[in-house]
């Protein structure tokens, strides 16, 4: 005997002739007219192979599959459905409920039919022995309840997909939509603590820690070091702690719940984004085990949290580079302008000081001239960087136009704008500038303009004023800072 074969099909004529092929092949054939009778024969006997029609009363053959395939009693047997549809609907459902062949009933199905039922009988290497409790919860009333359960298992399923994309679609901001997944994660995952890492093949990554329950210091600090070597794993490179961004977050805990003294069950799911592996979810202090279907559940959750939150560090991508200046990373003039039109806002109605500074690189068109460009976009990104590390996080640093650059300052009084501004050329002046090859003193000259002044009543005039000052700057030599002065200059027209 080559293999056993189950046969459900509820037309008898069907039915008796692929018995008559099948055996004439040397299988022994079982015989069903009906999708409970096949799950029951199916759990009974542990056939090598199942043959189903699609369509049979009680159960069809899509649900009979999807039943033997989601039971890991036999989720191993093959599964060939038949069908006298094709469409391209049918054989789409057909591959989604795990069939193994999905073949059309006409002279070259039946062919086709012989041809793989003998190569998946020939395959038992993987295949799971009947137990006796398996044969005895074949029967129709455990079906009836094996089918029930699997439904809302599916429902459960879906319910949790939803949500984790209702979360992608109303968060746009990474860390958040990163600790809402994760906080509905912990609504039915037993875990202790989570994380989501994006990014280490950008030689930096940005990883979102959220803490279900009191863990010691050393627990919390092991649990981020197994997230780092999860990363090397999957990159094939160390990162840094330095290039990894870390943000931690608490759930609810029950008050006098007890530290975790000890990580254990440290699982990470990669998050893949085509053949790529641009993340991992890691979990600790969960179950010991998974049964097959979670951890099947578990692959697809990963797809889905790499969807929603792929999607959001894109959308932060998109909003960052459209307020950016390419070259520099620093604000570009339009941000520039909608800030500094915000702020004045702002500094009239409360009565509070706002001062701007503008600057400009000296003697940078000769910067060019001896190095060439790519010499002068490095210096420009250096100024950039100086900039970024010497003004406070609620300042405005933007890239005005050429070599030449503005800060907003808001609730910065003249004399407060004047030391940032002298700090700005200091650092500058003492930072070599350009390439391994063609290092230069670089200075800049600055001027500031501080709003309400006499004559600064909105933002042209304090965008006016201020770059008077830096011309004045210019022309008492370069590498100076002057603020505006109402007594002794015009404001430009």
């Amino acid at each position: 005997m080559k293999g056993r074969v189950l046969v459900a099909d509820d037309s008898p004529t069907v039915v008796e002739m692929l018995k008559v092929v099948l055996t004439g092949e040397g299988h022994e054939v079982l015989t069903a007219v009906d999708g409970i009778m096949a799950a029951e024969a199916a759990f009974q006997y542990a056939p090598d192979v199942v043959v189903a029609d699609v369509t049979m009363p009680r159960m069809n053959g899509y649900q009979l599959c999807r039943l033997l395939k989601n039971d890991p009693a036999t989720a191993d047997i093959p599964v060939v459905l038949l069908t006298s549809r094709n469409q391209a609907r049918d054989r789409f459902w057909g591959t989604k409920s795990g069939a193994d062949d999905y073949l059309i009933k006409d002279e070259k199905g039946l062919v086709s039919l012989v041809g793989a039922v003998q190569r998946l009988a020939e395959d038992r290497s993987h295949r799971r022995p009947v137990s006796a409790v398996d044969r005895e919860s074949g029967r129709a009333t455990d079906i009836i309840y094996r089918v029930n359960e699997l439904l809302d298992q599916k429902l459960f399923e879906a319910t949790v997909l939803n949500e984790i994309g209702r979360v992608g679609q109303a968060i746009e901001n990474f860390t958040e939509c990163a600790d809402s997944v994760l906080a509905i994660l912990g609504q039915f995952m037993d875990f202790a603590v989570a994380a989501v890492c994006f990014g280490g093949t950008e030689a930096k990554a940005e990883a979102v820690v959220r803490v279900n329950r009191p863990l010691a210091e050393e627990v919390l600090e092991e649990f981020q070091g197994k997230v780092l070597e999860a990363l090397v794993g999957m990159y094939g490179h160390r990162l840094p702690p330095e290039k990894v961004s870390l943000h931690v977050t608490s759930g609810e805990v029950e008050a006098g719940t007890p530290p975790l003294a000890r990580l254990d069950n440290f699982r990470a799911h990669p998050l893949r984004g085509g053949r790529s592996t641009l993340g991992l979810l890691a979990t600790a202090g969960g179950p010991h085990v998974f049964r097959g279907e979670q951890s099947e559940f578990l692959a697809t959750l990963a797809d889905q949290v790499f969807l929603v939150l792929d999607n959001a560090r894109l959308y932060r991508k998109v909003q960052v580079l459209a307020v950016s200046d390419e070259q520099t990373g620093l604000y570009n003039l339009r941000h520039f302008r909608d800030r500094l039109s915000a702020e004045v806002a702002r500094a009239l109605r409360y009565r509070s000081p706002l001062s701007l500074i503008m600057l400009d690189v000296d003697n940078f068109k000769s910067v060019n001239d001896r190095y060439g460009h790519p010499v002068g976009d490095l210096v420009l990104q250096q100024v950039a960087a100086v900039l970024q590390q010497q003004i406070r996080e609620s300042d405005v640093a933007a890239r005005y136009g050429g070599e030449e650059f503005a800060v907003i300052l808001p609730s910065a009084a003249p004399q407060a704008a004047m030391e940032v501004a002298e700090r700005l050329r200091a650092t500058t002046e003492a930072t070599p500038m350009g390439s391994e090859r063609h290092r230069d003193r670089v200075t800049i000259s600055l001027g500031v303009a501080t709003l309400p002044a006499p004559d600064v009543n909105d933002m042209d005039d304090l965008v006016k004023t201020a770059d008077a000052a830096l011309y004045r700057a210019k022309a008492a030599g370069k590498n100076a800072v002057r603020a505006h002065e109402p007594a002794q200059e015009p404001v430009a027209g």
